[in-house]
């Protein structure tokens, strides 16, 4: 295997796409008035406070490959992994500030699987739901749902 490979499979680099599929549900994504897509908070929802996102550089055939896997009808986000860590929020009663990372987790089914996460971890519901208005605040509809 070369080191690239090898570099390719074990982290995740700054410049790197990253896909998010999400439910055709407008508890995720709704159209403004304007014709605006809104992504909800809800978009990056996790009960292990560690979203789930597909490299695009390992998804060959591109978002549609990550909207297929979840769901026919369901829609995909993407994020620039530097701009994932570049979010932060620090805990108001200990002062302790969370950092955010994204590392590969690959799965037999899906090598391109990675998640988002604390550094520390997201201890508490109320931590965990800053990182994801921040997470919507830099994600963009690269597939809309539907």
């Amino acid at each position: 295997m070369s080191t690239e490979t090898t570099t390719l499979k074990s982290t995740v680099r700054d410049d790197e796409v990253l896909y998010r599929a999400i439910r055709n549900d407008p508890r995720f994504i709704t159209l403004d008035k304007d014709g605006t897509l809104r992504i909800s908070s809800m978009a990056f929802n996790d009960p292990g406070r560690r979203p789930s996102v597909d490299r695009a550089v390992l998804c060959l055939g591109g978002p549609a490959e990550t909207r297929d896997r979840f769901s026919p009808n369901s829609g995909v986000l993407a994020l620039i992994a530097s701009d994932v860590r570049s979010q932060v929020a620090t805990h108001g009663g200990t002062g302790i500030t969370y950092g955010v990372d994204v590392e590969p987790v690959p799965l037999p089914d899906n090598p391109s699987h990675a998640e988002i996460f604390g550094r520390p971890l997201f201890d508490t519901d109320r931590i965990f739901e800053r990182i994801k208005q921040a997470l919507t605040r830099i994600a963009t509809v690269e597939l809309p749902p539907g």
